[in-house]
C-alpha cells in the first residue's frame, strides 16, 4: 500500500519534471501545484434492487501542472486520488458490506486567469479526462469532465498558494459498470447515467520560466 501511494504521488512530479527541464529566459511559464483536498463522494443506484450505493466523502491528494499559452490561459493537467469506501443502503437487502474504493481522476483542459491585484489572480478551468474506480479484485474506467475555479495568491514571483473548488461528472455505462462487494460476490449494475463529485483543494504553486 505504501509503494502504491508513493507511485501516485510521484506521477504529477515526474510529469512536471519532464515538461520543465532547463527554462531559458523568455520561455513559456510552467507551474506545478502539489495539493491536498476533500472530495464529496457521490452516489449510484443499482438498477435491479433499487439499492443506493454511496461513495464516502474523503480526503484527496494530487498535483496540477499548468503550461502557459497566450491570452492569460494555460493548458492544465490534473491528477487527483481519493481513497475511500463504497457503502450500500436500501434496496431488497437491508445490509450490504462496505468495500474499500479508490477514485482516481485524470484530467486535461484549459485554465483562464484574470489578475485581481498585483499578487492575486482569479481563474476558471474546464477539463476532460477519465475517472478510474477500483476496489479489491477489479476496476472500471469511465469518461469524465471537470469544471471549477479559484484564487491564486503570489507573495513572491515563483512561489504562491492556490485555493480551488471543482466539480466532476463521470459518465457511467449502465451495461458495463459493476462493483463486487462482500463475501457473497454481490454484483451491482449502475442505473445512474452520471456520477457527480465536488472537490475543494489547497496547494503550494511553484512557477518556472516565463518573462523575467
Amino acid at each position: 500500500m505504501r509503494s502504491a501511494w508513493l507511485v501516485r504521488l510521484a506521477i504529477p512530479t515526474l510529469l512536471a519534471t519532464c515538461l520543465l527541464g532547463p527554462s531559458p529566459a523568455g520561455a513559456q511559464e510552467v507551474s506545478l501545484t502539489p495539493f491536498a483536498g476533500f472530495r464529496l463522494g457521490g452516489s449510484m443506484t443499482d438498477y435491479y434492487s433499487g439499492a443506493e450505493f454511496d461513495i464516502s466523502d474523503d480526503w484527496t491528494y494530487g498535483g496540477i501542472v499548468d503550461i502557459g499559452i497566450p491570452g492569460g490561459r494555460a493548458i492544465e493537467l490534473l491528477y487527483s486520488h481519493q481513497g475511500t469506501e463504497l457503502t450500500a443502503r436500501g434496496g431488497v437487502t437491508p445490509t450490504i458490506d462496505t468495500v474499500d474504493f479508490d477514485v482516481d481522476l485524470w484530467q486535461a483542459g484549459v485554465m483562464q486567469e484574470k489578475p485581481l491585484s498585483p499578487t492575486v489572480a482569479g481563474y476558471g478551468v474546464g477539463t476532460l479526462g477519465v475517472t478510474s474506480f477500483s476496489w479489491p479484485g477489479d476496476s472500471s474506467t469511465r469518461f469524465s469532465l471537470g469544471f471549477g475555479g479559484g484564487v491564486k495568491v503570489f507573495p513572491t514571483k515563483n512561489v504562491g498558494l492556490r485555493f480551488d473548488g471543482r466539480g466532476y461528472v463521470t459518465f457511467v455505462d449502465t451495461d458495463a459498470a459493476y462493483v463486487g462487494a462482500g463475501g457473497g460476490g454481490l454484483t451491482v449494475s449502475f442505473a445512474s447515467d452520471a456520477i457527480f463529485q465536488a472537490e475543494f483543494l489547497a496547494g503550494v504553486t511553484f512557477r518556472f520560466g516565463g518573462t523575467p
